[in-house]
């Protein structure tokens, strides 16, 4: 049985997906041996009576199988990776290093967005960009992804926190959720899970949003290599590009988001 806990529950539920546990010590209440506990990014506060081992599985980095076991037994399996406040733990019991971020600007609004990534389909929760640099937080396991895209270069970042100062929200605007997709679909050819012909799809997202982007004098070059965005012969960070396209106001955010096993 696999159970889920939430920090951002409203209140406590039953453990599932839709109506996660709100605290640890609900869910190893009624685990039993061979249970697994998914554990939401969050802040917790874990109290127990007795000993609980939790070892990695396959289902992320912060889904756990739990093992119950007396205090006289806690010496039979000390390979086993303990739970610790402030380690993050991947599927292999390594614990790791917590990459500390900074954005400029974070895109919300993005429930509708989803894109083909490697061997899943990437639901997007959070969108943060600085500069030409942009990350990708997916909704379930809130995994990271980062992309240069100016330089086409991409990788998965398993641990991390995240501050950003500002916020746009994309259903204010079809325009930014234009752009939003357009990267996604960059970010969906670099990892080879695009269709056939990527060039085909990059001529016919340029000729999509280019019309729009006219209007404030950028054009936009999407290859199957990069994106970039051009102004008077100079090339512009995809930030700003976002700015100029924005119409809503923007809300000020300086907060710190994270993905980390607590």
């Amino acid at each position: 049985m696999l159970y889920y806990v939430s920090d951002q529950a409203i209140e406590s539920g039953d453990g599932s997906l839709a109506n996660p546990f709100r605290t640890l010590e609900e869910a190893t209440a009624v685990v039993k041996e061979g249970d697994q506990i998914m554990v939401r990014p969050g802040s917790y506060t874990f109290h127990t009576s007795e000993d609980l081992l939790l070892s990695a599985g396959a289902i992320g980095h912060f889904g756990i199988p739990v093992s119950k076991k007396t205090s006289a037994d806690s010496t039979k399996d000390e390979k086993r990776p303990p739970f610790r406040n402030g380690n993050s733990i991947d599927q292999f019991g390594t614990n790791l290093e917590v990459e500390v971020l900074h954005s400029d600007l974070m895109l919300t609004g993005c429930d509708a967005i989803s894109f083909p990534f490697e061997d899943s389909l990437f639901l997007v929760k959070s969108i943060f960009v600085r500069g030409d640099i942009i990350w990708f937080s997916e909704l379930y396991t809130g995994r990271l992804i980062e992309l240069d895209s100016a330089y086409g270069i991409y990788r998965k970042i398993p641990a991390w926190t995240m501050t950003s100062m500002q916020s746009i929200d994309l259903t204010m605007d079809a325009n930014l959720a234009g752009l939003a997709r357009t990267t996604c679909t960059l970010l969906t050819i670099l990892s080879k899970s695009s269709a056939k012909n990527p060039e085909v799809t990059c001529d016919s997202l340029n000729n999509q949003v280019n019309p729009h982007l006219k209007k404030i004098g950028i054009t936009m070059r999407m290859t199957p290599k990069n994106l970039k965005f051009i102004q008077d012969k100079k090339f512009y960070p995809l930030e700003e590009v976002l700015y100029q396209v924005n119409t809503a106001p923007i809300e000020l955010v300086n907060e710190v988001f994270s993905n980390e096993t607590k």
